[in-house]
């Protein structure tokens, strides 16, 4: 059976994920007794198991029609209330909150500092960027080609590559070796839970030293000849002016000036 929808599609589900009891996964019967016997045999499989049987709650409490997480979501139109050829219309959002400016935004973790667009001023990511095998390139379905990993009973986190990093998840929940926290030893092993937030120090490191942890090229060390990094997160590491009279010291927006009024306009500034 293949439930299509504009987020959801392609996926045939075996015919014992609903009727477990009564065929094997290869649409082979297995109990004779239930075949064939006026009863609708509804039975779930290995996708669907979990949560309340059939007969209580219809298809209103199992885990394919779950977050992943143990909270279920009641499917908005019942079984026998499906026309034939009918489309879903539910999107990611139903079961799994979603990017920022949807009704239910995905808020667990660091999902909001990620899908929105500060607190540091970035891009904001579709989920595509860290569950590549889950969702579809366009950020907003699931994905449909080799390794599917949608509805495996497992939160898979697998980032898309980018300059040659892809990066790697550990079950202590610290993402490494990405390439968006890829500068120093401080954000290439940032861990999803912590309360912490990044500022453009701990990734850019400006200051006028040549420590390992001073990254930034040797240009940048000539225009801010300074051993103390700017403040990113206050009105001066924005300002387009040089500090010294007698040396180089110029705040960034010298040279970035694009990344000030997009700070003031997400609110991390002052007009």
């Amino acid at each position: 059976m293949n439930n299509t929808s504009s987020s959801f599609s392609g996926f045939n589900f075996k015919c014992n994920e609903c009727h477990a009891s009564t065929v094997n996964a290869f649409d082979n019967v297995t109990a004779f007794s239930l075949h064939a016997n006026r009863v609708n045999n509804v039975a779930w499989g290995p996708k669907s198991t979990g949560g309340l049987a059939y007969a209580a709650n219809g298809c209103t409490q199992i885990y394919c029609h779950s977050n992943g997480a143990g909270v279920y979501k009641a499917p908005p139109t019942t079984w026998n209330n499906i026309a034939a050829g009918q489309q879903g219309t539910i999107e990611c959002n139903y079961c799994h909150n979603g990017l920022a400016g949807v009704q239910r935004q995905m808020s667990s973790g660091r999902h909001l500092n990620h899908i929105s667009s500060g607190p540091l001023p970035h891009k904001p990511v579709t989920c595509n960027w860290c569950h590549v095998n889950t969702v579809a390139a366009n950020g907003r379905s699931v994905f449909n080609g080799t390794d599917v990993r949608h509805i495996n009973r497992v939160i898979d986190i697998n980032f898309i590559k980018m300059a040659n990093f892809s990066g790697s998840f550990a079950s202590t929940h610290v993402c490494s070796n990405t390439y968006c926290h890829g500068n120093n030893s401080t954000t290439q092993s940032r861990d999803w839970d912590t309360s912490t937030i990044n500022t453009c120090g701990n990734c850019h490191e400006a200051n006028n030293t040549t420590t390992s942890t001073a990254t930034l090229s040797p240009a940048h060390r000539k225009h801010y000849n300074r051993s103390t990094r700017p403040s990113s997160t206050t009105e001066q590491g924005w300002t387009n002016v040089n500090l010294s009279s007698s040396t180089n010291v110029f705040m960034c927006g010298v040279c970035h000036p694009a990344v000030r009024p997009k700070a003031i306009s997400m609110g991390l500034l002052p007009a």
